[in-house]
């Protein structure tokens, strides 16, 4: 993932990647988030069902007083991973909605 950000000329190579990525790259996770009404919702099936799906992260939505911290952990990924997956769920969901 580094090298492609290196290739590609962008530092922020994930969320440039989601731009292009195919609708239904994400199989049951993309499917699950685009279902919802709300994009809160959307987060909270991600959340729920991402390590379903991505193996050896974590995902977690924490809610509270007005905001929401979306936080995708997975020790053998870079950065570029995560927000790929996020600016995916962000852009499908506006896309949809």
């Amino acid at each position: 993932w580094d090298e492609a950000a290196s290739r590609s000329g962008h530092a922020d190579f994930g969320l440039r990647a989601a731009e292009h990525a195919p609708v239904g790259a994400f199989d049951l996770i993309e499917y699950a988030a685009r279902s919802c009404a709300t994009f809160g919702e959307a987060l909270r099936k991600v959340a729920r069902l991402g390590p379903l799906v991505a193996t050896g992260g974590e995902m977690e939505l924490e809610e509270g007083k007005g905001r929401a911290a979306f936080t995708h952990h997975d020790p053998g990924a870079l950065r570029h991973v995560s927000e790929l997956l996020l600016a995916t769920v962000v852009l499908r969901h506006e896309a949809h909605g």
